[in-house]
């Protein structure tokens, strides 16, 4: 009897904060632009490239994007350069560009992570230039 009063008392904290805190797409793309686009609250995580995981957020015509996991093979200066920098890229109801969550398109945002991907592909310019 308590087993079962436990069971359904946890079983609706998770439905409440399911609600309360918007749907996680897990790794469905389609499912986070389709919630976009209707500026729903919502979550996905993208892989970029040997378990370095991308974390969009969706908010109120915002998609707040950051670094959530640092894949195993990434050089610590990576980590350091990247770690705890956010980007947030605002829109209109029903135009959202699914190129946000194709990389880190920086076009129209702003923020740290923004700003640290600019100053990585201006010295990479310079670098092609010599």
């Amino acid at each position: 009897m308590i087993i079962g009063v436990a069971f359904v008392l946890l079983a609706a904290v998770a439905i409440i904060i399911l609600v309360v805190s918007g749907r996680d797409c897990g790794r469905d793309a389609d499912c986070f632009v389709a919630r976009a686009q209707q500026c729903e609250t919502a979550m996905l995580r993208s892989e970029i490239a040997n378990g370095t995981i991308i974390k969009y957020e969706e908010k109120g015509c915002t998609v707040t994007t950051s670094i959530d996991t640092f894949g195993p093979a990434e050089p610590q200066i990576v980590v350091d350069y990247f770690k705890g920098k956010t980007m947030l890229c605002t829109y209109t109801q029903g135009q959202f560009d699914p190129a946000l969550i194709k990389g880190l398109t920086t076009e129209g945002c702003t923020g740290t992570l923004r700003d640290a991907i600019l100053g990585l592909q201006s010295a990479q310019l310079v670098n092609e230039a010599r």
